[in-house]
């Protein structure tokens, strides 16, 4: 593969499931939370809360 001439097992004894966990930034933490409370508060910023299946959507 071109740029990948040593690539193989990790030499450090590392996982790819560790190395993938060590790159996870807060930001994107923040992005997770933000997004679920847009999911919750949805129905009523957009005034949907008169049609139930959208507001029983966003709670579950």
């Amino acid at each position: 593969m071109i740029g990948f001439a040593g690539a193989g097992r990790p030499r450090n004894g590392s996982s790819s499931l560790a190395t993938a966990r060590a790159s996870y930034r807060l930001w994107e933490e923040w992005v997770n939370f933000l997004i679920g409370i847009w999911l919750i508060v949805s129905p009523w910023m957009l005034h949907d809360v008169e049609k139930p299946p959208f507001v029983w959507n966003a709670l579950i």
